[in-house]
């Protein structure tokens, strides 16, 4: 978890509050998705968006080489971009929120028995509707003397459970009403996921009062379509309210009609009230909409506080020398990394050595460095940065051998609007290594079978051309051969052509 986190969720919680506030007289079923809404946000890393917005062409890893002939270096290793190591803290509150789950898991477990429980002595009551002067909606009515009052159990097969001393209230046919309200809004799935949130967030006050509020306008929305449909709906909430001693169920997985006494007088004073949508309430839910999009968007698109472990180095090392007729030869090979502990010990060797060093920030998440000399031995001072961290320059055939981790591969490829071209590279077996020839970048991953008692080479390729500053695939042909034999690699397309030559050593 990063402050981006909690800033992102924080803001649309209270947000939320204030739309709350302002749209008190709105109807109370937008308002309940409003809760939702901002209760769901603090399941979503919202920080981890940006890195999933970002271009995948910022982690591309390759060698480039400009000319016909690469330096003489056999290859580049490349480590994978490290992730940010994970804060402490942020590991406390995943095992409180585990600790969450175990109790919600346990919630369910013995409501589930309680419910057992009083199945055993529960009395179906088939013309319960028909009394009540309903038709019958084949939905189970069950009465029990442990209840004083009346919810809904199920989610597929919903039932509808009820004390036996109020099946011969007055207001039974409003109380059927409402429950028969919570089944065709399927509240009790919004109750379940609910009473999850608030165990998985028991440690975080917002979520429990963005829960807590949720419940209550999942009530009001039921009073409401029930005082549509009834007029006389307020007179039986109220007199069941004066005339019954008021006794609390627990559960947080069902919805009974009487739960709180100061909120359900509450909800009578609700239904005296005249709530309709009106245009201000859906200019404000538009107002509010647009903010929390432009909220989220801020975070997820690029993150407000950059981590300098979440920085790529784009890294260029470049020999230019100077040919006799006086053509200049410009050589290059380019590749990005991350890792600080390497990018200053590269600075500090690019000081002391005869190069040229031009650094800059691309952008929050991205370095340029380009080191240019016209000697290679300079060059090769410089690469000393890598010596002993999972990146390295190799050099010495003789190390690459021993290493028994690379394949020498001679590469050749022309193109229409390319001249010819060929390198000699040394990648990593199980690892893509990449050339860029001209608007083209080819990149070829190495790996080894034993079958039949022979080793075979098995060459990956993927061809793509830059067009408009991001990659089109071509191509991604495969093959196999041995080493020492070349293999003309079927591109399919007649102006391409692509030869691989897998060897043993140099």
């Amino acid at each position: 978890m990063t402050i981006n986190y909690w800033l992102t969720n924080a803001g649309l919680s209270v947000l939320v509050l204030l739309g709350l506030f302002l749209l008190r007289s709105a109807p109370p079923r937008p308002k309940l998705w409003m809760c939702l809404a901002a209760v769901t946000a603090w399941c979503i890393p919202w920080p981890m968006l940006s890195s999933l917005w970002r271009s995948s062409d910022l982690f591309v890893r390759y060698v480039r080489v400009d000319q016909l002939q690469s330096l003489p270096l056999h290859s580049i290793s490349l480590p994978p971009v490290s992730a940010a190591a994970a804060v402490p803290w942020t590991w406390i509150l995943v095992a409180a929120s585990a600790l969450g789950l175990l109790v919600f898991f346990y919630r369910v477990f013995k409501d589930r028995k309680q419910q057992k429980a009083w199945m055993q002595n529960a009395e179906a009551v088939p013309d319960c509707w028909r009394q009540a002067g309903y038709p019958d909606t084949g939905i189970p009515v069950l009465a029990v003397d442990e209840l004083d009052n009346a919810f809904v159990s199920g989610y597929r097969h919903p039932a509808v459970w009820i004390g036996r001393s109020q099946l011969a209230s007055p207001a039974l046919p409003s109380i059927l009403r409402h429950e028969l309200a919570h089944i065709r809004q399927h509240d009790n799935l919004i109750l379940l996921f609910l009473a999850l949130l608030a165990d998985l967030f028991w440690w975080n006050p917002l979520v429990r009062l963005l829960v807590r509020q949720a419940r209550r306008y999942l009530e009001l929305s039921c009073d409401y379509v029930c005082q549509k449909s009834s007029p006389g709906y307020r007179e039986d909430l109220a007199g069941e309210l004066l005339n019954r001693e008021y006794r609390a169920l627990q559960s947080r997985l069902i919805s009974p009609v009487f739960r709180d006494r100061n909120f359900n007088v509450y909800r009578v004073r609700q239904l005296a009230r005249e709530i309709s949508m009106n245009g201000r309430h859906v200019l404000l839910l538009g107002v509010f909409t647009v903010v929390s999009v432009v909220l989220v968007s801020n975070v997820a698109i690029s993150q407000v506080v950059p981590d300098e472990r979440q920085i790529v180095t784009h890294l260029t090392l470049e020999v230019v020398t100077t040919a006799s007729d006086g053509s200049i030869d410009r050589r290059s090979i380019v590749t990005e990394f991350a890792g600080e502990p390497e990018v200053r010990k590269l600075l500090d060797l690019a000081r002391t050595a005869d190069v040229t060093l031009d650094t800059r920030m691309e952008n929050e998440f991205r370095r340029v460095i380009k080191i240019e000399s016209s000697d290679l031995a300079e060059v090769h001072k410089v690469m000393a940065a890598f010596e002993g961290t999972g990146m390295e320059f190799i050099r010495d055939s003789r190390a690459i051998r021993d290493t028994g981790r690379h394949i020498f591969l001679e590469l050749g490829f022309t193109a229409a609007d390319v001249a010819p071209f060929s390198v000699s590279l040394a990648p990593n077996i199980g690892e893509w290594t990449g050339v860029t020839v001209g608007d083209y970048l080819l990149r070829i991953r190495t790996d080894l079978s034993g079958a039949r008692g022979q080793q075979t080479v098995l060459l990956s390729t993927e061809i793509s051309r830059v067009e408009e500053q991001s990659f089109t695939l071509l191509a991604t042909p495969r093959v196999a051969t041995e080493f020492g034999k070349e293999v003309l690699v079927d591109v399919g397309e007649s102006a391409l052509s692509l030869t691989l030559l897998p060897r043993q050593s140099l």
